[in-house]
């Protein structure tokens, strides 16, 4: 079972603020190709530690970034 986790949004400049305020609320974060399983709206998202996701779904939550999804990498 894999560690990480992908944050799927709706467009790219979500993805990069996203991004920006994981990474400067120092959270170890990479932005991938959205893998197209999750969607097709995007072309980018953001992996994660997932065993961090409650935190991090918090802090877009309150950034209000716009989430379409959180799910688990197999």
């Amino acid at each position: 079972m894999s560690q990480f986790g992908v944050v799927i949004v709706a467009t790219t400049s979500s993805a990069l603020k996203a991004e920006k305020l994981l990474r400067t609320s120092g959270y170890k974060e990479q932005l991938i190709p959205t893998p197209r399983e999750y969607s097709s709206d995007c072309g980018l998202a953001i992996r994660f530690n997932w065993f961090q996701q409650d935190e991090i779904k918090k802090l877009l939550a309150d950034s209000g970034i716009d989430v379409i999804g959180i799910y688990h990498l197999d």
